[in-house]
């Protein structure tokens, strides 16, 4: 108790009346999260700007294909496809979320 009322005295002194004493107190703790957010945005922003400076852009007509799925998008938009492989891919995640259940 008594070191909390010294340490109030001292500190209401050392601000006194200046409010940036104040501000700079209050988010002294916070200090090391805020050079690590600008550091990291720095290093992100550097990274992003050497890549884009050094990528070389080749274009092409296969670049600018659609691909998805291993399909090509000028083939036909409807194929047979086997029932089976989405069978096991439902019983693949059922069993998968029910092993999760096993481990605490």
């Amino acid at each position: 108790m008594v070191i909390a009322t010294v340490l109030k005295t001292v500190v209401s002194y050392i601000v006194g009346s200046n409010p940036t004493i104040a501000f700079m107190l209050y988010f002294e703790p916070l200090y090391g999260l805020f050079v690590h957010t600008a550091v990291s945005t720095a290093l992100c922003l550097v990274i992003f700007l050497a890549v884009y400076f050094v990528n070389t852009a080749t274009p092409s007509h296969e670049k600018n294909e659609g691909y998805e799925c291993g399909f090509k998008a000028v083939d036909v938009t409807y194929t047979a496809f086997d029932v089976q492989f989405y069978r096991i891919g439902v019983l693949f995640l059922l069993f998968d979320v029910e092993i999760l259940f096993f481990f605490p």
